[in-house]
């Protein structure tokens, strides 16, 4: 009997061990014990892994010398294939080849670029960087160089013609990725407090479980758990105003989001503390005169394996979609706004960029880029295979050049002594009419030396 109650007590233990074990397994594992809104937060925050395969430059080592040494590259392209343009007999014997010397510690650079059909010379074009300063020479076009300084760049763009000026700085500055994905334990913590208000201010049923969904990614398809955000109107600007509240009084915040955007080389209205400031409660006050200024919003998240592999974000007409896969051998990210997309892929091989305009005639471009060789033996080389797509138009071309890193970089050529014209000091009347004198011009160079060689190509400017 004593025997029966001691089998009795083990398969009783046994029973609530494997009870806590699976317990613990679909707490951890799974989202079985997650309500609604724990479920949807936990993927949303996965959000900012998509951009992981940019921090985690594989080339990073590259980078960093050649900021640091100097450099001389000699690199050449060509055209690999193409259909529906000209024929390939023609095409294939064009090559564009350039000498460059750079110096990016004292900001000084100059290269030499010849475009050549066999053994004739179809275009030579030099280019000058001496600090602020860049410009170009090319003797069917001007007899001195046509050059800029960095600065005042929105005014030259709208002369330029470009007619949405409003992300475009006055002045560029350097790109450096590393600080942009920089964040302090402070500033994530306060990134954190906005991500509570989400969780705290946003109504319970406007969280829902949408059950397993299928979702196709890179012609693959994933059976996917969907959960879901939905804010009406109302809703929406109630969100809106509370995270522009908490930001507009945050002074960590503020300084966190203007020194990224400066990173990014956005205009002075995001780039400026009291500017975006004043932005922010502008929109606040905005939103609560009339809350129909605010777009509905609806957010769902795709997870597989534990993973968020998609996010979808629609707010009004406009519709983003986040795709993030990674493996051992492979990582892609991807995001859609509407009907463009871009798509970065990194594998063993190196990097694949991929950008797609679905609304525009379908245009596509695909970038293809590995690297071979070593810093310590000083023989770098890089590879890209650039295909573009445009209807029925395709191409392919084939970039290849060599690094050599030598302090020994001889003389890199400068303005001094030159015949040059800066941009930045003419008038917007006279800026006007030198860039359409300018556009006309190289229209009808390009237009013509297509035409010597059996090629009918469009103009590159719409006049």
């Amino acid at each position: 009997m004593k025997k029966k109650r001691n089998w009795i007590l083990i398969a009783i233990l046994t029973t609530i061990c494997l009870i806590i074990v699976l317990g613990l397994f679909l707490f951890l594992k799974t989202d079985f014990f997650r309500t609604k809104r724990s479920a949807f937060l936990r993927y949303f925050d996965d959000i900012p892994e998509a951009l992981s395969l940019l921090q985690e430059n594989i080339y990073a080592d590259y980078m960093t010398k050649k900021k640091t040494t100097a450099f001389i590259r000699t690199s050449n392209m060509s055209i690999q294939s193409s259909s529906n343009i000209a024929d390939s007999k023609i095409l294939d014997k064009i090559k564009l080849t350039i000498y460059e010397k750079n110096d990016a510690l004292n900001e000084k650079m100059s290269a030499d670029i010849t475009i050549s059909n066999v053994q004739d010379t179809l275009e030579k074009i030099s280019l000058i960087r001496n600090k602020n300063r860049i410009g170009f020479s090319c003797d069917d076009i001007t007899q001195g160089y046509i050059a800029l300084e960095n600065t005042d760049l929105k005014r030259i763009a709208k002369n330029f013609g470009i007619k949405d000026i409003t992300l475009i700085p006055n002045q560029i500055k350097s790109f450096n990725i590393d600080k942009i994905f920089e964040t302090t334990k402070v500033e994530k913590s306060k990134i954190q407090d906005c991500l509570n208000i989400m969780k705290n201010d946003v109504p319970t049923t406007a969280y829902k479980k949408e059950g397993r969904k299928k979702v196709k990614i890179n012609e693959e398809t994933y059976s996917t758990n969907a959960y879901s955000l939905t804010l009406d109107t109302s809703g929406s600007a109630n969100l809106q105003i509370s995270l522009l509240t908490k930001i507009s009084q945050d002074s960590i915040l503020m300084d966190y989001i203007t020194s990224k955007c400066v990173l990014l080389n956005l205009n002075e209205e995001y780039t400026n503390i009291n500017s975006l400031n004043e932005l922010m409660k502008n929109k606040i006050e905005e939103l609560k005169k009339d809350s129909s200024k605010a777009k509905p919003i609806n957010m769902v998240v795709y997870e597989y394996k534990q993973k968020n592999i998609r996010t979808e974000i629609t707010y009004g007409e406009t519709k983003i979609i986040i795709n993030h896969l990674k493996n051992e051998n492979v990582e892609m990210s991807s995001i859609k706004i509407n009907d463009k997309t871009i798509k970065i892929t990194r594998n063993n091989a190196g990097y694949i960029l991929q950008y797609k305009d679905d609304e525009n005639s379908g245009f596509s471009l695909n970038i293809d880029y590995s690297q071979s060789g070593t810093i310590e033996d000083n023989n770098i080389k890089n590879k890209m295979t650039i295909t573009q797509n445009s209807g029925i138009k395709n191409i392919v071309y084939v970039y290849e050049d060599q690094i050599n890193f030598t302090n020994e970089i001889g003389k890199i050529e400068d303005f001094d002594g030159k015949n040059v014209g800066f941009i930045n000091e003419t008038s917007d009347d006279e800026m006007k009419q030198f860039f359409t004198d300018l556009k006309a011009l190289i229209n009808r160079i390009y237009v013509n030396k297509g035409a010597s060689l059996g090629i009918n190509l469009d103009p590159i400017f719409n006049m």
